[in-house]
């Protein structure tokens, strides 16, 4: 299976000079798709405008010649030539970002996708990084608080503590007539 665009020439004068005809093998769109980085759960096809695939990275054999349907080709047709859309492959389950283009001159709709998993992987990483260092200064706030409740507590008691003796003082100096000056 493969693309075969052709031509019919003319010579000068008008008549029929022949026709060019050129096959693109699908192989070549397979290897030249796997060798694109889209991540792990990413993915790469070519469709007629119809909406048959012709061409998944990665293989889908089961998928080739059959008809894409759900959102993601609808919303192709709703787009226009080219548009970027979500949603769930129903070929395999994957959650992805897709971004579509119809292939200028040809009946064919290039698509690149990108899982949400990918996307998000590094997002995730400095969440849990920004998480991580927000609960260190958390826990470490809390450490401090906790002290500093500890600390006004005990000023607290001393002082306390120092009034009842300074009356106990107080009354005693008030009472005794042997105070030495």
């Amino acid at each position: 299976p493969g693309i075969v665009r052709w031509a019919a020439g003319a010579e000068p004068d008008g008549t029929f000079g022949g026709i060019a005809a050129a096959r693109i093998d699908f192989d070549t769109f397979s290897t030249f798709y796997r060798s694109l980085d889209v991540g792990v759960g990413g993915s790469i096809a070519l469709a007629n405008t119809d909406g048959t695939l012709l061409v998944r990275t990665p293989p889908r054999p089961e998928a080739v010649g059959q008809p894409l349907t759900g959102s993601l080709f609808a919303d192709f047709r709703r787009m226009g030539p080219v548009g970027s859309t979500q949603g769930v492959s129903r070929l395999d389950g994957v959650r992805r970002w897709n971004s579509l283009r119809a292939v200028e001159g040809y009946p064919l709709v290039a698509f690149a996708s990108l899982s949400e998993q990918d996307i998000l992987a590094g997002w995730w990483d400095s969440a849990l990084v920004a998480m991580s260092a927000a609960g260190v200064v958390a826990l470490a706030l809390g450490v401090l608080g906790w002290r500093l409740a500890d600390q006004v507590g005990l000023r607290h008691r001393a002082e306390a503590e120092v009034r009842q003796r300074e009356r106990q003082y107080r009354l005693l100096a008030d009472n005794s007539t042997d105070m030495v000056t």
